[in-house]
């Protein structure tokens, strides 16, 4: 029984660690794609903004155009600044 506990919690870790490299490697092709958009300079230019922060934000947002004022942004996200 040992044994086939032992098999199963080395599965798990493989496994784990194989969707580990696969995220990290979707993470980075999203970033690259990020990177070809004017608006991600303009992210990665405010303090504490990296390339990952940017990325999320540009893929939640989409074209910020869209919206006619900051409120609306703020409301899209879900933020309440008073």
């Amino acid at each position: 029984m040992q044994h086939t506990n032992t098999k199963c919690s080395i599965l798990r870790k493989a496994t784990f660690l194989a969707i580990r490299v696969k995220k990290k490697n979707i993470s980075k092709q999203i970033i690259e794609k990020a990177k070809q958009l004017l608006e991600f300079e303009l992210l990665i230019s405010f303090p504490g903004i990296g390339n990952f922060c940017a990325t999320l934000f540009i893929c939640e947002i989409g074209d910020i155009l869209r919206f006619s004022n900051y409120k609306k942004v703020n409301a899209f996200i879900g933020i309440d600044i008073q």
